[in-house]
């Protein structure tokens, strides 16, 4: 169907552009300015509507989901194919796009994906670098926590939506005590890089009694426990939820983000307060501030 999808509405635009071509359409925006009742007619055909009651369909949207990874890379073969690129150099830059994927997901490949990746590419230091890596997440997703209490269910704040409302449903537990907000996402390359030095901060901080609350935007469960487990970020002060999206997104418009990552301090009487620093670069100033907030 969306071989047929993409055939047929290739073969229409085709007839479009011809037409307008023949209309003495000169500019690009003039030769794509496809007639807009062509296209919902098009749309409307019967065979157009049941491949877009497929789409819809959960079991389809996965498949859709997986293949989804691999345009990027047939546009890279493309290009290597119409430029005669160098086998070696092909197989370095394949290992890159690999290995950046899983940088950036913190998870293994998909098994079509990793297969795909040993066909195309022979060079063995290409290989065995993507492969190690791929290994390491491949072992930390089958890993158990060292604290699995640190990972909050979604069901704590189940059928809420006021972002206020969950927010403070999420730190009742923390009353009177200090909490550290980390708002973060696995996709997101400065988040990874302070959580890696997250331990520092914690080390400058032992003597204070502070929960850190670590809240994820938009990532996969398995990503997010990855990260987690990467980073050694359980304990028994510290708390993660990976909140469905539009939770998430209510959380962070009433706390008021500037981007990713946020943070805050949430002082004993539920005052949320800006923390801008430069994570564990800048520890003075923080000391500073959480001794204010401690007395």
């Amino acid at each position: 169907m969306l071989n047929r999808y993409a055939t047929s509405y290739k073969a229409f635009l085709t007839t479009q552009i011809k037409a307008r071509l023949d209309a003495g359409a000169t500019t690009i925006d003039d030769i794509l300015n496809i007639d807009s009742v062509a296209v919902e007619q098009f749309q409307q055909q019967d065979w157009v509507q049941q491949r877009d009651a497929l789409l819809v369909r959960k079991d389809i949207a996965k498949v859709l989901q997986e293949e989804a990874p691999f345009f990027e890379i047939y546009k890279i073969l493309q290009l290597f194919d119409k430029t005669g690129t160098d086998p070696v150099l092909k197989d370095i830059a394949l290992a890159h796009h690999f290995y950046n994927q899983i940088d950036k997901t913190r998870k293994q490949l998909a098994p079509a994906m990793l297969a795909f990746f040993e066909q195309q590419v022979h060079l063995p230091a290409a290989l065995a670098m993507v492969n190690t890596v791929n290994d390491k997440y491949a072992a930390l997703e089958r890993s158990d926590f060292a604290n699995a209490a640190s990972l909050r269910p979604s069901s704590d704040v189940e059928g809420m939506s006021d972002g206020e409302k969950i927010f403070r449903k999420i730190i009742e537990p923390y009353k009177g005590r200090i909490i550290y907000l980390d708002i973060w996402g696995t996709w997101c390359s400065p988040c990874k890089r302070n959580l890696k030095e997250s331990w520092k901060v914690k080390e400058a901080l032992k003597d204070y009694d502070i929960v850190y609350l670590y809240l994820c935007n938009r990532s996969s469960e398995e990503s997010w426990k990855n990260v987690i487990k990467e980073y050694n970020l359980t304990g028994d002060n510290c708390v993660h939820y990976n909140l469905p999206e539009d939770q998430q997104a209510a959380i962070e418009h009433y706390v008021g983000i500037s981007g990713y990552p946020t943070y805050k301090l949430i002082d004993k009487e539920g005052n949320i307060h800006d923390l801008h620093w430069l994570h564990a670069d800048d520890m003075q100033s923080f000391l500073e501030t959480i001794d204010k907030m401690s007395k």
